[in-house]
């Protein structure tokens, strides 16, 4: 686990089962109370790049052998949230008796901005600039400057930014 210079980490869990996994949290990183982050496997690796925020109960699942979470620059977690990069069981095809639920990446790119009661499922990428909004599961790429809501998430807003400037 390594953690850069001015980042804050308050009353986290970090459950890391396995070999040679590997959590970097960038430069000025605010990770508040009651988030984790959880590696189960083999050359596991969990990138944070700088000035990002989570509020409280981000959940950073990457489980299963060299699977890989990437959050960019200068992205914006809300409250309980979850990423993962895979289902943590098993499912077969009956007729072929092969697994059919194989773990996929996730890359969150940069200024992003997650709102709560979000889900973002293995296999995922969402491009820079982009938002998700409230209560959305997040099962499809999502491109740069989009607006994506819905169960499942739909991109409903194109050519969009943010802001972290409060309104109020």
């Amino acid at each position: 686990i390594e953690i850069g210079k001015n980042s804050k980490v308050h009353k986290s869990l970090f459950r890391i089962h396995g070999n040679n996994n590997e959590i970097y949290i960038g430069q000025n990183v605010e990770i508040g109370p009651d988030c984790s982050f959880w590696m189960e496997g083999n050359n596991i690796k969990i990138f944070i790049e700088d000035n990002c925020t989570f509020t409280r109960n981000v959940q950073v699942n990457a489980q299963e052998n060299n699977s890989r979470i990437i959050i960019g620059n200068d992205c914006m977690f809300s409250n309980t949230i979850c990423i993962r990069t895979s289902d943590s069981h098993s499912i077969y095809d009956i007729n072929t008796n092969k697994r059919i639920n194989l773990p996929k990446d996730v890359t969150i790119g940069n200024h992003v901005w997650i709102a709560p009661n979000v889900k973002i499922m293995k296999g995922v990428t969402i491009g820079d600039d982009s938002i998700i909004g409230s209560d959305t599961i997040v099962t499809k790429n999502v491109g740069n400057n989009c607006l994506a809501v819905g169960y499942p998430a739909k991109e409903v807003k194109y050519n969009i930014n943010w802001s972290r400037e409060r309104l109020f």
